[in-house]
C-alpha cells in the first residue's frame, strides 16, 4: 500500500485496502466460527479441569464477540501509517515519554 501511495496510485493503495480488510473480515468471522464449535473441545486440550470447561466456554463465547473487532482494527491501522512518511513512527517513540 506504501509503494502505490507513493507511486500516485491513491485508487490502486485504496482497493489493497479494502481488500485487506475484506480478509480481515473474513479471517475474524472465520476464527469465531471454529471456536465457538469447537471451543469446549480447545479448552479441554488445554489441560482444563473438567469442573472449569463449562464457565471457560462462557468466557470464550463472550470474547468470541470481539475477535472479529480485534482483527479488522489491526488492518485498518496500516492505511493511515502507509501514508505517513518513514519517520513518523519512530519520532512519535521518542517524544511520547515526554508527555
Amino acid at each position: 500500500m506504501a509503494g502505490r501511495l507513493r507511486g500516485g496510485d491513491a485508487a490502486g493503495a485504496g482497493d489493497a485496502a479494502a481488500a485487506a480488510l475484506a480478509v480481515a473480515l473474513g479471517l475474524g468471522a472465520g476464527t469465531t466460527a471454529l471456536l465457538a464449535l469447537c471451543g469446549p473441545r480447545f479448552i479441554a486440550l488445554t489441560g482444563c479441569s473438567p469442573n472449569l470447561v463449562a464457565p471457560a466456554c462462557s468466557y470464550l463465547r463472550v470474547r468470541l464477540l470481539a475477535a472479529p473487532a480485534v482483527v479488522i482494527t489491526m488492518v485498518a491501522q496500516v492505511p493511515p501509517r502507509s501514508a505517513a512518511p518513514g519517520c513518523r513512527p519512530c519520532l512519535c517513540a521518542q517524544r511520547a515519554p515526554c508527555f
